[in-house]
């Protein structure tokens, strides 16, 4: 048996700990937006899904340009004597069948990328919603821990001034139940934080112990000047791009019934050897299926028909992207107008009214339910104006799915 020393066993234990932990890394970080993108782009099993739909129409669309398949066929009508026949045919669409289905497999494959746009945009938007809930939280935490970093300053005046005998002792069981209060809003704050969390993991199929935080500016830039490329942005949206899919589609269908109104050709082409006479004989011919009525009719109204229904929801689709367009757009700017007022007035003067009342209270010139007051009024304040910024943020998200462009 072999003995280790005491400070050799540590040094193994150290270098057991420094392989274990190369091993498994502690992997939790701080990711900012566009790394959350990055990662669900490549890791969403919906956009996956996605695009393998878009990748199999685009193989329908090759398949739909092939030509007929010619058909070989062998007969053998007396074994023996020896009698064989070979006939090679080629069935040859007309009317313009092979470039109507050809037509209709583009259509299906503008729609199906058209689908891709819709649900990758989706999935963006919806990864802006969940990070900038998480962000939003996150900076409601912070500032309410700063607050509650005054709150017990505050008590530690209270309690030296208890010590003193310039205060009664009920200021101070309040200044202790009010950081109680904020303690028990910063808990549900943090609750609601790690459920944001959660959430913007599982769009790349991430777990809450991989992520430790969210990095970003709350705070959105004027996006106003987007009214001037307004009809840039709706031409480049997801639902636009699908209801000119449809248009197509429909009429590609119409195309399809005016072409089946229209018989086929096959070409046939064939050699016949009889053993017993020695003979081989060729021929060639076509043969095709006269309809005696014309039955299409109908068929080809009622594409009509349709074609003309895809654009009338094409119009209505554009309507209704323009009125949402707008109706974003006029939040956006009140909701900025009130983020600033908050921000740069209220915030601001609720900041320096408090810091004078603390030392007024300091000073034995005020009481403690003004200074707890000016608190609270500080903390619905940076609660309001955060709220207000996440619903920016929010607003560009629901952009975002319309249109299918990042802001």
């Amino acid at each position: 048996m072999m003995f280790v020393s005491r400070p050799k066993k540590k040094v193994f234990l150290l270098l057991a700990l420094h392989i274990v932990c190369s091993v498994y890394p502690n992997e939790q970080e701080t990711v900012t937006l566009q790394q959350a993108i990055a990662r669900i782009l490549e890791y969403n099993r919906e956009i996956k899904a996605a695009y393998q739909e878009s990748v199999a129409v685009q193989h329908d669309l090759n398949q739909a340009a092939m030509l007929q398949n010619p058909l070989l066929e062998v007969e053998t009508e007396n074994l023996a004597a020896g009698s064989t026949r070979l006939t090679l045919s080629q069935p040859v669409r007309l009317g313009g069948k092979r470039e109507a289905r050809i037509r209709m497999a583009r259509a299906d494959s503008l729609k199906a990328a058209a689908e891709f746009a819709f649900r990758r945009a989706r999935i963006m938007a919806e990864a802006h919603r969940r990070f900038y809930n998480a962000l939003g939280h996150q900076k409601q935490i912070e500032q309410l821990g700063r607050l509650i970093l005054f709150a017990e300053s505050t008590k530690t005046t209270i309690k030296n001034q208890v010590e003193n005998g310039r205060a009664g002792k009920s200021d101070l069981l309040r200044s202790m139940k009010d950081i109680t209060l904020l303690n028990i809003e910063r808990n549900t704050l943090v609750g609601e934080y790690e459920n944001h969390l959660i959430s913007l993991c599982a769009l790349w199929g991430g777990t809450r112990d991989t992520l430790k935080s969210v990095s970003g500016e709350i705070r959105a830039a004027a996006f106003f000047p987007m009214r001037d490329s307004l009809m840039t942005y709706i031409d480049r949206s997801p639902l636009w791009q699908a209801a000119l899919a449809d248009i197509e589609a429909a009429k590609a269908r119409a195309a399809v019934r005016h072409a089946e109104g229209v018989p086929d050709i096959t070409v046939k082409g064939g050699m016949a050897r009889d053993a017993d006479k020695n003979d081989n004989s060729f021929s060639l011919g076509a043969s095709f299926n006269l309809p005696l009525f014309d039955r299409n009719r109908e068929a080809i109204r009622a594409a009509r028909n349709k074609t003309e229904a895809a654009d009338e929801k094409a119009g209505a689709v554009r309507n209704e992207l323009y009125s949402e367009w707008m109706r974003h757009l006029g939040n956006i700017k009140r909701l900025e107008f009130k983020a600033v007022a908050l921000k740069d007035t209220v915030i601001l003067q609720t900041a320096e009214v408090l810091a004078e009342l603390k030392l007024l209270f300091e000073a034995g010139q005020c009481s403690y339910r003004e200074l707890v007051t000016a608190q609270q009024e500080l903390v619905e304040a940076w609660r309001d104006y955060l709220n207000t910024e996440t619903e920016i943020r929010l607003a560009l998200a629901d952009i975002l799915e319309l249109t299918g462009q990042a802001q």
